[in-house]
């Protein structure tokens, strides 16, 4: 990328990274019963004190290196660049760099960048974008995988417990499956990402009655969702 391409976003400095790692340098007291706290005390200390935020550091690197990739070849400079000196502008990069500085989760930080190029290349609404940007942080990388990789069409509910039993078989963390597949099956149906509709007419395998089960599919707000996360350089024709 060359030279012009790199001063396309000019990221706004958010000091609230080292800000609380400086305050609590200088609380004494609190710092001193922080050190004394049973086996955790030390290390807790030395993270509160400034090495924690080195993850952060390395957590927002990553981030920048993702959006300078997916900002090549803009089709628009001089509109980007507009873009990049306004307030609303300011203000989503921050909100999202904030979410970025606390997420472990590569998956998390390539969606938020994804996120930041759709809106400069596409001029997303500001609330559309705070909007999506909020989902996004309020999302687990599981429910990613299960949104991203969910079928284009309706499928049974029966089946759909499968569908997320496979998938968390394959996410060994520790968390019962069972467990993980209805808290994700509650959340995206809560937060307006998935939608259960009655379907009377479906053949039994034990007798010849027709039974009445459920369809699990993607809501519209689940296909726009993803599709401002999705990489713009995958999409471009």
């Amino acid at each position: 990328m060359d030279e012009k391409q790199n001063r396309v976003l000019t990221l706004p400095q958010s000091n609230k990274i080292v800000e609380a790692s400086r305050r609590y340098g200088g609380w004494f007291a609190f710092r001193a019963a922080v050190q004394v706290l049973p086996a955790i005390g030390g290390p807790l200390d030395t993270l509160l004190a400034g090495s924690g935020t080195n993850w952060q550091a390395q957590r927002l690197e990553r981030f920048v290196k993702l959006l300078a990739e997916r900002l090549e070849d803009l089709p628009d400079f001089d509109h980007a660049q507009a873009l990049a000196a306004s307030e609303p502008f300011y203000d989503f990069v921050v909100m999202v760099m904030e979410q970025v500085a606390r997420t472990r989760s590569e998956e998390k930080q390539e969606r938020f960048a994804n996120l930041v190029a759709n809106q400069v290349r596409n001029s997303i609404k500001w609330d559309d974008a705070d909007i999506a940007a909020r989902l996004l942080s309020n999302l687990t990388e599981f429910h990613l995988y299960v949104l991203l990789s969910f079928p284009v069409h309706s499928i049974y509910l029966d089946r759909f417990h499968g569908y997320v039993s496979h998938l968390s078989n394959s996410n060994d963390d520790g968390l019962d499956p069972i467990v993980r597949e209805r808290l994700t099956y509650t959340d995206l149906i809560t937060w307006g990402l998935l939608k259960q509709d009655d379907v009377t007419g479906v053949p039994s395998e034990q007798s010849d009655s027709l039974l009445q089960t459920k369809e699990v599919s993607l809501t519209p707000l689940a296909k726009w969702f993803i599709n401002l996360i999705e990489n713009p350089n995958n999409t471009k024709k």
